[in-house]
This record gives structure tokens, sequence and C-alpha cells, in this order.
């Protein structure tokens, strides 16, 4: 697939700040797609959750072959690196666990 027009940074930020503006109350999600510098810039500016050490292969999880990437994954930190950076711009982070029915033993 090849866009017709790329969005740039400054677009994508105006676009989240324009959502921000007219739906106060929406989730706004931020993916490891967007590069790490974006995704600290965002953090805490419109942006309400972001992915964190994700995986974009079926079975990713549990199986290490990455040839079966859905799309390329450009911020590669931890969850725990993720978490640093928003503790250390005053915001806390809050975990979600997948819902139990999620879980197989």
């Amino acid at each position: 697939f090849q866009p017709r027009n790329e969005v740039s940074d400054r677009q994508l930020a105006q676009a989240i700040f324009a959502l921000r503006l007219f739906l106060p109350d929406a989730d706004l999600v931020l993916s490891t797609r967007e590069s790490a510098a974006f995704r600290d810039g965002m953090a805490g500016v419109g942006i309400t959750r972001m992915s964190a050490g994700s995986k974009t292969s079926p079975g990713g999880y549990v199986v290490s072959d990455e040839t079966l990437e859905q799309f390329a994954v450009a911020d590669e930190r931890s969850a725990q690196d993720i978490s640093s950076m928003l503790l250390g711009k005053g915001l806390e982070p809050v975990w979600k666990d997948f819902d139990t029915g999620f879980i197989h033993d």
C-alpha cells in the first residue's frame, strides 16, 4: 500500500488536538507505529492511552518469528520504559490487564 499523501507528525498532532477540542471525552490511543520522540511529545497533551511493548505478528507474544508483522513498530520501548517516560513528565501510568475472558490456561 502506498498512501497518496503521507501525514506528517505536525499534521497528526494537529488532528489529535482538534479531536481533543471537539470530542473532549474521546479515548485517543497512540500506537507504537509512531516514533518514540513523537509519542514522548504527545504524552499529556491529548492522548489518553499509549501502547507499549507491542507485537504485530499473529501469535507474536508466543512465537518470536517477526516475518509475519502486520505493520512496523517504530517505538520498540518496553512497558517499563514508557512508564518511566510518563512518570518523568509528572503523569501516572495506569495499567489494564486483559479481561479474564481472554486468558487461557
